[in-house]
């Protein structure tokens, strides 16, 4: 998988002070699409739609090798746990 990094100056979705380096990996939702696979026939697509919050390295946590999530993520789902 590509690790998408951003080149240009935006200031972090959250703070609003530093600048954004990570883009959130929070899955919020599936994505599907029709494609031509082969003669054989058609097919979908499918893909995981993730947050993509600009953020910056303090207003996020990495919750794995790679994979950041930004604090209101991370709060969205903290309200989860505790109603289960």
């Amino acid at each position: 998988m590509k690790v998408l990094s951003i080149t240009t100056f935006i200031k972090c979705a959250i703070c609003g002070k530093r600048q954004a380096k990570i883009l959130c990996d929070m899955p919020v939702g599936r994505g599907k699409n029709l494609h031509i696979k082969n003669d054989r026939g058609n097919s979908f697509k499918e893909w995981t739609i993730t947050c993509d919050k600009a953020v910056c390295e303090k207003c996020s946590v990495e919750v794995n090798s790679g994979i950041h999530f930004c604090k209101d993520c991370l709060s969205k789902n903290k309200r989860l746990v505790n109603l289960i």
